[in-house]
């Protein structure tokens, strides 16, 4: 199968579903039985875990679990906490991800859930580990979904 860049501007979130769709069924037919495991960091860990509510639509199995690292939840960045994390995140700059989440959203509203993964749901997902620091710009939604997974029971 040949290569393909996920990476906006050079592709949007729909063009990189599609891509990893065909790519997952070639996975799952050329690995049957094995565990599959998605671990992936900031923007991909986003994608990872959209990816994985994806499943659940299309009737595929889901990973055995999802392993996200500073995962960026929501490409709108309006949670009203980010704005007491803004100072203390020296790498960031929130004006800028803004434009690039516009950028990967393409042609979808930057709150589906294929873009910002914390407005989907969550039921039948595998079981998912978030890890990084208190100071990322990140953090407020990351707290966000750990809440809404107490809430509704998910590992």
């Amino acid at each position: 199968m040949e290569t393909y860049n996920t990476l906006a501007p050079q592709s949007n979130a729909k063009e990189a579903y599609d891509y990893l769709n065909k790519l997952y069924k070639i996975f799952l037919d050329r690995y049957e039985g094995r565990e599959v495991l998605f671990l992936a960091d900031s923007a991909g860990a986003g994608l990872a875990i959209s990816f994985a509510q994806y499943l659940n639509e299309v009737n595929l199995p889901q990973p055995t679990e999802i392993i996200l690292s500073s995962p960026w939840l929501d490409v709108s960045l309006t949670n009203p906490d980010i704005q007491n994390v803004i100072p203390k995140d020296n790498a960031l700059e929130i004006k800028s991800l803004q434009k690039a989440g516009k950028l990967w959203a393409g042609k979808l509203d930057v709150k589906d859930p294929k873009v910002s993964p914390i407005y989907g749901r969550f039921d039948s997902i595998a079981k998912v580990s978030i890890f990084m620091g208190t100071s990322e710009i990140f953090v407020p939604d990351a707290r966000k979904l750990v809440d809404k997974f107490k809430k509704e029971n998910i590992s």
